[in-house]
């Protein structure tokens, strides 16, 4: 695997992939940063052109556009080729056109009460979901950029994490500090739960498997789940030592494979097929946030150690 690094001024805290882009000339990565200056956080979103070494002489990590926000910015997401949606600190959703000029979000929504750790879109980017310090979830319109459900008390602690089902305009999931996570149906009056022994950090579906999804714990435990039947696991990895933070199932061909990023500053590949660790990457202090490219030929890792590394698969 080959590696390519480019160092922020912030720590890293989410990043994400472009899945929607048709052109290879785009921008194909947003990170969010954050920064503590004596007591007031602020923070950046980049937008990133990574390009594969082959195709560019020296360092393949691009900075094509770099917004400064009032607040730490906790997680992002691309909604379509063009637009992306951001939230952090200020409590606050905020969308931005990455051809837009001027260094402002085209629009500003708020609806939350505390710091907004995680959103999810759907796979026809109409919809997304977002989670709160509040323990709230609210569901939003792209198109009308209004909310559409709200539930107040989702959970009894912090929300630290969202994702929408592949293929299902109906369904996410949600995993919270409480040491649970949940299955909601738009359609269903009340959602299906989940009790583990260890606070919830992160949870992710399959692209490939629609009904495949990941939890990540406080204690570093990875299990494996099928929507269809909550009441085992398909898989269960002990290897992180930390709580695991963010979860990435690895598309193209090779989709049995699953990255997880934690707090001992590892990002470890796991084969749900043969349930064994593949690949280490050794990435320093918490590691917050990775991605996928389309291909699954590049992982992108981001920390607190303000590293972006886009491995070379």
């Amino acid at each position: 695997a080959e590696l390519k690094m480019h160092q922020f001024e912030e720590q890293i805290d989410f990043l994400q992939f472009n899945h929607k882009q048709t052109s290879s000339s785009d921008p194909s990565l947003v990170v969010a940063l954050s920064s503590l200056t004596s007591k007031t956080w602020g923070g950046r979103i980049c937008l990133v052109h990574h390009t594969p070494s082959e195709e560019k002489e020296g360092n393949s990590i691009q900075i094509v556009k770099d917004v400064v926000t009032p607040g730490g910015n906790s997680c992002i997401a691309w909604i379509t080729e063009e637009m992306f949606v951001s939230a952090g600190d200020d409590a606050a959703l905020h969308f931005w056109s990455k051809s837009n000029k001027y260094n402002n979000p085209v629009k500003s929504l708020r609806g939350h009460q505390d710091i907004i750790s995680s959103i999810s879109v759907d796979f026809s980017g109409r919809q997304f979901v977002s989670a709160s310090w509040d323990h709230s979830i609210k569901t939003w319109s792209s198109d009308s950029q209004h909310a559409l459900q709200s539930h107040q008390h989702a959970h009894k602690d912090i929300i630290w994490e969202v994702s929408w089902q592949p293929n299902n305009a109906n369904v996410f999931a949600s995993a919270s500090q409480d040491s649970t996570f949940k299955m909601w149906d738009l359609r269903a009056p009340a959602p299906s739960q989940v009790k583990v022994n260890a606070p919830l950090y992160s949870i992710a579906f399959s692209s490939k498997d629609a009904n495949v999804f990941a939890t990540g714990d406080g204690v570093g435990t990875l299990r494996g789940y099928d929507a269809r039947n909550l009441s085992e696991t398909l898989w269960e990895n002990r290897s992180h030592t930390a709580p695991i933070r963010r979860i990435a199932f690895r598309d193209g061909a090779d989709s049995s494979i699953v990255a997880s990023a934690g707090d001992d500053g590892k990002v470890l590949l796991f084969d749900s097929s043969s349930k064994t660790i593949t690949k280490t990457i050794e990435h320093g202090e918490f590691v917050r946030a990775i991605s996928w490219d389309h291909t699954g030929a590049s992982l992108a890792v981001g920390g607190w150690n303000r590293k972006l590394h886009v491995v070379q698969m």
